[in-house]
């Protein structure tokens, strides 16, 4: 747990809040468009996303300790190539390089081998978890920031590739495994057998899956669209770029509070309810957002946003995994949720694009984030009608015998 939580703050976090952090230091460095600079991070998700269903099929054979520990290594070359770059071609590339050890060392393997050390109070321990990642979204941006304004944006990425370096990568390598030793196990495929669910085949057939696929795609492109753009956004409102930074850090900071309050409701009330209940959250904090502008309630709009993003957001990383383990169990969870993964990061991608293109067509970013909040409304209705799969909870016949 206490590496998991390490992966987390050190890797996970920064890796995820150095798309806001790093795009208005890029655009003012090369003069590059608001949607030049989306598509780095469309890069880097696209290629999190190719290796996204090969993360479940690798834990399943090889175990969690391989497959993160390669990934922070590949985070912590992204960044070097990063800080190397001088043109837009060798950016992409390093980008390309991150987004591959994103996926493979963050958020997907670590709620992967949460969902299986845990058996009774799963959404919980998710929600600690995110505290975590919140964590590292909070100490991120300030810190980063700080780091480009006096020193540049070359040793903002040398800082942010440190204590993967330094700290994670050694603590994944000695502690991580995918799930508490079996007696009767000799390998880690023997160990999935004995696991109860639905095979790969039998699970992409339910429409169980696929209202879940649709829910975390649609959210994804809404999430995406505000979450890497509102640093941006607050800056071209007359925020200064550390005021904006502190927004930042607030929502996340809210967003532990969020984990573990809406994982306990999800363990008492049903993983399915506070997820729809979260998403429906989120979008409200996305429309108060449009108002940050205002002369006189922008304060106020920033606030209800900070609140309701952040308890929504804290929500929806912890128990979608538990909610995919109660529906199709945890067979080959990891495989099915590299799958959703894989969808998913071509939808995340997509939004900042969308919003970005928003902005440059129109001036003002209100349409795109307008957008966003009904696309996550309606990940709230496909979520809502999600049931347990037949044979979620049984061990096949065969692996049985």
């Amino acid at each position: 747990m206490g590496a998991l939580f390490a992966v987390q703050v050190l890797a996970a976090g920064p890796g995820l809040a150095m798309a806001g952090v790093m795009m208005t230091p890029l655009i003012r460095a090369f003069h590059w468009s608001h949607e030049a600079v989306s598509e780095l991070f469309l890069i880097s998700t696209i290629t999190g996303g190719l290796v996204a269903p090969g993360v479940g099929w690798l834990m399943d054979r090889i175990g969690g300790r391989w497959v993160m520990g390669g990934g922070v290594a590949l985070m912590v070359a992204g960044y070097w190539m990063n800080s190397r770059a001088h043109a837009f071609g060798a950016m992409e590339l390093g980008f390309a390089v991150f987004g591959a050890g994103l996926m493979l060392g963050g958020t997907l393997p670590v709620m992967v081998v949460c969902v299986n050390w845990f058996e009774t109070k799963r959404a919980t321990a998710g929600g600690v978890l995110w505290i975590g990642l919140a964590l590292g979204l909070t100490i991120t941006p300030p810190s980063v920031t700080w780091v480009v304004a006096h020193y540049g944006w070359r040793m903002g990425f040398i800082g942010l590739a440190a204590p993967a370096l330094l700290i994670v990568l050694p603590l994944t390598l000695l502690l991580i495994r995918t799930r508490p030793p079996m007696a009767s196990a000799k390998s880690v495929a023997q160990e999935v057998a004995t696991l109860p669910g639905l095979e790969l085949k039998p699970a992409l057939l339910t429409l169980v899956f696929w209202l879940l696929l649709a829910g975390d795609l649609l959210y994804s492109v809404g999430f995406g669209s505000v979450f890497v753009h509102q640093i941006t956004y607050l800056i071209g409102l007359g925020y200064s770029p550390q005021q904006a930074a502190w927004v930042f850090s607030a929502q996340t900071l809210v967003s532990g509070v969020g984990a573990i309050a809406f994982g306990s409701l999800a363990d008492r009330f049903g993983a399915r309810r506070m997820l729809s209940t979260a998403l429906i959250v989120i979008a409200v904090g996305i429309v108060a957002f449009t108002a940050a502008g205002d002369r006189h309630w922008g304060v106020v709009a920033i606030g209800v946003f900070v609140l309701f993003w952040g308890l929504g957001a804290g929500c929806i990383p912890p128990v979608l995994p538990v909610l995919l383990a109660q529906t199709t169990g945890l067979r080959r969870m990891g495989t099915l949720s590299g799958v959703i993964r894989f969808v998913a990061a071509f939808s995340t991608a997509l939004g900042p694009v969308v919003a970005g293109h928003l902005f440059d067509v129109t001036g003002s970013y209100v349409p795109a984030f307008l957008l966003a909040a009904g696309l996550l409304v309606l990940a709230a209705g496909s979520i809502a009608l999600v049931h347990p799969a037949p044979g979620a909870d049984q061990v096949p016949q065969s692996a049985a015998a």
